[in-house]
């Protein structure tokens, strides 16, 4: 191994333990620890959907139903996951880390109520798509409605990459340093591409 390998080694490891050591803090009030590989899984979570739903698009266009009802059926799954650790994990601990923090905490409340909105959409679109099908005969309709729920996901996805992600850190972090634990000042125009 060369001179180069081994100290991007050693940066390497010294992350990890940075990492390890905020994995033992808990927010406060509560038992839910910092997770540092969370804001990753989450935009592998939004890129892996979009794919999904342009998956599920190119196949209706090319009248292969049952490949779309597929990719729809594994949207499902995983968009479930997402919300589930973005909820319990992402909200919760951010909710409990905020409080001496009104704008911030203000910011991912309406962050929080925003993606619920989109997550109902997307889920009233789900259950059509599996009650009613998809076929020759509600391709355009379908694909129209696919359309919009990629542009919600697109843009809800972007902005908590730029603005939302940015807030969740280990907690004492935010005793450290509290003017910065609110990124509403620094959002950056949406509409960047994915992935993180």
């Amino acid at each position: 191994m060369n001179f180069f390998g081994k100290k991007q080694q050693r940066a390497g490891l010294e992350v990890s333990l940075e990492d390890q050591l905020a994995e033992q803090q808990v927010a406060p009030g509560t038992q839910l620890h910092y997770d540092s590989r969370l804001v990753e899984r989450l935009c592998g979570h939004a890129v892996s959907l979009m794919d999904l739903l342009a998956l599920g698009g190119s196949a209706a266009r090319a009248s292969k139903f049952d490949e779309a009802e597929r990719c729809l059926y594994r949207f499902r799954l995983l968009f479930n996951e997402h919300l589930l650790d973005k909820n319990l994990r992402l909200y919760t601990y951010l909710g409990c880390c905020l409080k001496s923090d009104p704008e911030g905490l203000e910011f991912m409340r309406h962050m929080r109520r925003e993606t619920g909105e989109i997550s109902r959409q997307t889920t009233r679109f789900l259950s059509r798509c599996q009650e009613v099908g998809i076929s020759e005969e509600r391709r355009d309709e379908f694909l129209d409605e696919l359309a919009l729920i990629e542009d919600l996901l697109r843009h809800c996805f972007t902005r908590e990459e730029r603005s939302l992600y940015p807030m969740y850190r280990p907690p004492r972090s935010y005793h450290a340093a509290p003017a910065q634990s609110s990124s509403i000042g620094r959002r950056t125009r949406i509409g960047h591409a994915l992935p993180c």
